[in-house]
């Protein structure tokens, strides 16, 4: 049986190749089709050898670091499983590359823009376009644009798949290479793109290291056990959360739900209540409406000097009701 071979969008095939030294064209190509300009310098701020990354920091994130002419940084993620908070994860990556720049007492003029682009094997935006920028303008007119120096690039791999293949646009060279599934398109993406057909060299280099491949195929397996476990532990989690729930929730919903039960129970106890209180609070209210109705015949009674035992047999009260009745 042929041996399935690992992708590019492999988070480690893909940071062993876009990070190696001497592939910084690769990224230089990739970026100055995405954004659309002239990158004349880029250099790779290898911070983790993979030698030393293990599999089992399960929730690192394998990303790519690069300064661009020497004046903005860009961290490149690549995302084969799906994962929660997406949005709030990149704004925290964003805003500790920005915090991580100065020293203290350094001027914040200094501060280089930090761009965040994320490379998604699924959707995450409910439109078609594959390709999302942030924009911060102000709201009264949107066409002034402010805080510049924070940047995020959304790439949704799934709906590229979907749109016309323009050949002739640099980007849709590269996300051809990097999703790999239509090998058409990475067949005219390296006959257009010299860096291409470099990098798919690479590729089938690494493809062929066994480290590498180890590496590549635990990842791969935890991203499907990740995934799996969300869904089997949802049903697990219903099962044995009931019990340990029913303890632990107790002090705390207590606080947090009052708020919210006063709200949503309000509505609930209308309608639920009015139909048991009607059917609890018409026994309840003939019993104690017959009671006292009796005790104030008891007490017109006493008043006309009436023998307490006719008074008894007449009202139903015992001896000592009316006995208190007439010391009153």
């Amino acid at each position: 049986m042929k041996e399935k071979k690992l992708k590019v969008k492999n988070d480690i095939v893909f940071k062993e190749i876009f990070s190696k030294k001497g592939n910084e064209t690769f990224i230089q190509d990739f970026l100055s089709g995405l954004l659309k300009r002239k990158i004349e310098k880029v250099e790779i701020i290898k911070d983790v050898s993979l030698a030393k990354n293990t599999v089992s920091e399960k929730l690192g994130v394998i990303d790519i670091k690069a300064t661009l002419d020497d004046n903005e940084i860009v961290d490149i993620e690549m995302q084969m499983g799906y994962y929660k908070n997406m949005e709030d994860r990149v704004l925290y990556y964003s805003s500790k590359l920005i915090s991580s720049q100065l020293e203290i007492k350094e001027e914040y003029k200094k501060l280089k823009p930090v761009i965040v682009i994320l490379i998604l094997n699924y959707n995450i935006f409910p439109y078609e376009e594959y390709i999302t920028e942030s924009k911060t303008v102000v709201k009264s007119n949107e066409e002034y644009e402010i805080m510049k120096k924070q940047k995020f690039y959304f790439i949704e791999l799934e709906k590229y798949r979907n749109k016309k293949f323009n050949e002739e646009d640099k980007l849709a060279q590269w996300l051809a290479f990097i999703d790999g599934e239509d090998k058409e398109r990475v067949s005219v993406a390296m006959k257009k793109n010299k860096e291409i057909k470099k990098a798919n060299e690479e590729y089938e280099y690494l493809t062929g290291d066994e480290e590498i491949k180890r590496l590549s195929e635990l990842r791969e397996k935890w991203i499907r056990d990740y995934n799996s476990g969300i869904s089997e532990g949802y049903e697990t989690g219903k099962n044995y959360g009931y019990e340990i729930g029913k303890s632990d929730g107790y002090e705390t919903g207590k606080s947090e739900g009052y708020e919210t039960g006063k709200s949503e129970g309000y509505e609930t106890g209308k309608s639920e209540g009015y139909e048991t209180g009607k059917s609890e609070g018409y026994e309840t209210g003939i019993n104690q409406g017959e009671k006292k109705s009796r005790l104030e015949i008891a007490k017109e009674m006493l008043k006309k000097n009436s023998d307490i035992d006719f008074i008894s047999d007449v009202t139903k009260l015992s001896r000592k009701e009316i006995e208190r009745l007439k010391k009153k």
